[in-house]
């Protein structure tokens, strides 16, 4: 992330987004999920059409559009908090990921189900991803002057 204040904090961000890219590669591989067939308009020359030829309906739990997007979400709204961006800042990138979210449903490339399993895989590693309070502690002694 751009706002990654240190080499550990941006390798946390590329190990979560690797743990959680494995747990939905082990769920997709033992319990393989499609979406339904909708009808929808995907006809040559839509809007739809490059979408649901490049991306197959198999690999649907958890959403990893869902799961990624919230995970950045998180990140960086910690990240913003600590610099004290603005607050259209921080509201801008909560909308950014409700609207990823959003978008998942509406082109009909997830159902309500691998949503729910992408959220949860998003704030459970955007959780998991916070400083300690031991780690926070020990950088704010260091950064005191002697």
């Amino acid at each position: 992330m751009f706002l990654a204040k240190d080499r550990r904090e941006l390798w946390s961000f590329a190990l979560g987004c690797a743990f959680m890219t494995g747990i939905a590669l082990a769920v997709f591989w033992f319990v393989p999920t499609a979406i339904p067939n909708f009808s929808i308009d995907s006809s040559p020359g839509t809007s739809l059409h490059l979408l649901k030829t490049v991306d197959a309906a198999g690999n649907a739990f958890p959403s990893l559009h869902v799961s990624f997007s919230v995970f950045a979400c998180v990140v960086l709204a910690r990240q913003l908090r600590e610099v004290a961006a603005p607050a259209w800042a921080r509201a801008l990138n909560i909308a950014w990921a409700v609207a990823i979210v959003y978008s998942t449903m509406a082109v009909r490339q997830h159902v309500l189900v691998d949503v729910l399993g992408g959220l949860a895989l998003g704030i459970g590693f955007g959780l998991a991803s916070r400083p300690r309070k031991a780690a926070v502690a020990a950088a704010a002694v260091q950064a005191r002057p002697a």
